[in-house]
C-alpha cells in the first residue's frame, strides 16, 4: 500500500491510495460540536457524496483516479483540493 502525499489544507481527513482505490480515514475529533459534515469526490463523469455524522469515525473509498476532493464542516467553510 502506498502513502499518499498529506495536503496542509485536508483538516482532519487521512487519505491513502490502496491500488485502485483512495481511501480517506476521518482523523478529525467529530464531536456533536465540530464535525466533518460530508465529502464529496468529483471527477469528469461522476460525483461521490458521503454524508457523515457526529461521534461516527468512518473509513470512506472513491476510486483512485484524478479528481477533486470537497469537503465540509460543520462550523467552516467548504474546502477543496485536486488530485
Amino acid at each position: 500500500m502506498r502513502e499518499m502525499e498529506v495536503d496542509e489544507n485536508l483538516k482532519g481527513i487521512e487519505i491513502r491510495n490502496d491500488g485502485d482505490e483512495i481511501i480517506l480515514s476521518i482523523a478529525h475529533a467529530m464531536t456533536k460540536d465540530d464535525y466533518i459534515s460530508f465529502i464529496a469526490f468529483e471527477r469528469w463523469d461522476n460525483l461521490y457524496f458521503r454524508k457523515l455524522y457526529p461521534e461516527w469515525n468512518e473509513e470512506i473509498s472513491f476510486p483512485a483516479r484524478k479528481g477533486k476532493l470537497i469537503w465540509g464542516t460543520n462550523k467552516e467553510k467548504i474546502n477543496s483540493i485536486r488530485f
